[in-house]
């Protein structure tokens, strides 16, 4: 018994060993796989971490906006810029396929429409504003423009002329637009106009107007009427300039006027009168006392030199040796070269001559601008009528001080015609600009104050006050001189006068005086002093 329970231990020892190697191997080959496998997917997960970017490459990439693609796969190149004329964005493959066809039109818009507010529409679609780019398609298409301006009349949405079509890919089609397009009788401007008469008095003198706050702007040295426009309301004011008169720089004249109707052209009259009180005077001008109060014969006269003044004014252009005939007129006379001027009636004005011979005959008062030349005075000593006014050097009108002002000669011949009834005084003034040679028959002299003239066949004119109010008082009263003309005439001497002042002026006016009368008086005396 004892045997066999030895044999049944030791077959379960046996047993219990082949088991326990068996298991024990079997977790040893467990183990061994293991091994392997780890080992295996190390060595893979190491080489694919070793071809992973770094974290410095990782930034690197970043910063330089690179896009890590697969490049087996195409992609599509999207233009990013901010699409302004309302069309999807064009998209165009990158892998060497070809690009698609396109249609493009560059506008451009004309200064005239700068007020206006530009549209497009194309084909069916909504009307877009106009872009700063040029405007593309991938088809042919076509293309209208619209204009708009709040400001103006029947001006919403007015169509720029004819629709375009764009057909051509190979360059971009160009379109001008400007306010030529739009269509007759829509959009009317508008127009706010000034018409500007300056009046003779401001011969001699810059005239300047400003419109509201802007710059001065003058007028021509011959002080033409002028017309000046604006597209909204405006207020125009008007300065005046004579350097040699004292405080005489852009002096303003009166108030500012508003132009605020647009259906007519306003006219506004500009003259000296409206000169602030103690602006742009001579210092030397006739006192009260000097000037006194017109009588009838002078107050007629210069109402009738007014009322000329203020009249419609014309401008004629005078044609080669074509004598000009004026009769109660307001008129400025331009001439190219030599011109004959004859006034039948009393008429005022302007005559405008570069170089040449410039004739008057007549009763004309007013100016003679004259560059360089010969200045003629025809005058009927039976009738004692004459032109009188101011011979002026045209350059003179401009800002220029005493010195500047060049001094070469011009001559004044003043042609006497008929045969004196009486003695009487013509005057001749003086004459700045110029040397001026005063060619005539008789003596010559400056006048006196309370001298009686006659003035165009206007007898009994006080001559002083007719000085001090003639061309609103700009000229002074003595610088004015007289011929005195006698029956018996003296031998005929030039009479030169050199003189430069800034005002270029010369008045020629009959001056009637009782020479024989005063002659008897005289011989009367001297015959009770015997």
């Amino acid at each position: 018994m004892r045997d066999i329970k030895r044999k049944l231990y030791s077959n379960f020892k046996t047993t219990e060993f082949k088991s326990t190697f068996n298991l024990t191997s079997f977790y040893m080959f467990l183990l061994f796989f293991s091994f392997i496998t780890f080992n295996f997917g190390a060595e893979k997960w190491i080489a694919a971490k070793n071809s992973l970017p770094s974290e410095d490459e990782l930034q690197t990439l970043e910063s330089s906006d690179t896009e890590i693609i697969n490049p087996a796969t195409p992609t599509k190149e999207v233009d990013e810029t901010p699409n302004t004329d309302g069309a999807e964005p064009e998209a165009t493959l990158t892998d060497g396929a070809e690009p698609e066809t396109q249609y493009t039109v560059r506008v451009t818009v004309d200064s005239s429409l700068s007020s206006f507010t530009i549209q497009y529409k194309i084909g069916n679609e909504k009307l877009q504003p106009l872009p700063q780019k040029d405007i593309t398609r991938n088809s042919p298409f076509e293309i209208s423009f619209y204009a708009t301006n709040a400001k103006l009349k029947d001006c919403n949405e007015v169509p720029l002329g004819k629709a375009h079509k764009i057909s051509d890919s190979s360059k971009p089609t160009p379109i001008s637009l400007s306010s030529k397009d739009i269509p007759q009788g829509k959009c009317p401007s508008l127009q706010y106009k000034v018409t500007i008469v300056p009046e003779h008095d401001l011969a001699g003198y810059i005239l300047k107007y400003q419109i509201d706050d802007g710059e001065l702007i003058a007028l021509d040295e011959n002080l033409s009427i002028t017309t000046v426009d604006q597209p909204e309301p405006f207020a125009i004011s008007f300065y005046i300039s004579n350097p040699s008169l004292n405080d005489c720089i852009d002096v303003l004249l009166g108030e500012p006027h508003n132009i605020t109707d647009s259906s007519k052209t306003t006219t506004i009259s500009v003259s000296i009168k409206e000169v602030p009180q103690g602006k742009c005077t001579y210092g030397d001008r006739p006192t009260d006392s000097e000037s006194g109060n017109m009588n009838l014969e002078t107050e007629t006269l210069m109402n009738r030199i007014a009322k000329l003044t203020n009249s419609k004014y014309s401008t004629i252009q005078a044609k080669d040796n074509t004598p000009v005939e004026i009769s109660d007129q307001n008129v400025q006379i331009n001439a190219d070269g030599d011109v004959t001027v004859k006034s039948k009636g009393l008429s005022v004005g302007t005559i405008n001559v570069d170089e040449g011979t410039v004739t008057v005959e007549g009763s004309f008062f007013g100016f003679v601008k004259i560059e360089k030349g010969k200045v003629v005075l025809r005058c009927d000593a039976a009738t004692k009528t004459m032109p009188f006014g101011f011979i002026q050097k045209k350059s003179s009108s401009k800002l220029l001080s005493y010195k500047e002002l060049k001094a070469e000669g011009i001559d004044v011949e003043i042609e006497m015609n008929g045969d004196p009834k009486e003695d009487f005084l013509l005057g001749v003034g003086t004459v700045s600009g110029f040397n001026a040679n005063i060619n005539s028959d008789y003596k010559y002299r400056t006048v006196k104050s309370g001298e009686i003239v006659t003035v165009g066949g206007f007898g009994n004119v006080q001559y002083d006050a007719f000085a001090n109010n003639a061309m609103g008082g700009s000229y002074p009263f003595r610088d004015m001189t007289v011929l005195e003309v006698t029956k018996k005439g003296n031998s005929k001497t030039p009479i030169i006068i050199g003189v430069v002042v800034a005002v270029v002026v010369v008045i020629i006016i009959v001056v009637v005086v009782v020479i024989l009368v005063l002659k008897k008086k005289n011989k009367d005396r001297s015959t009770s002093s015997r």
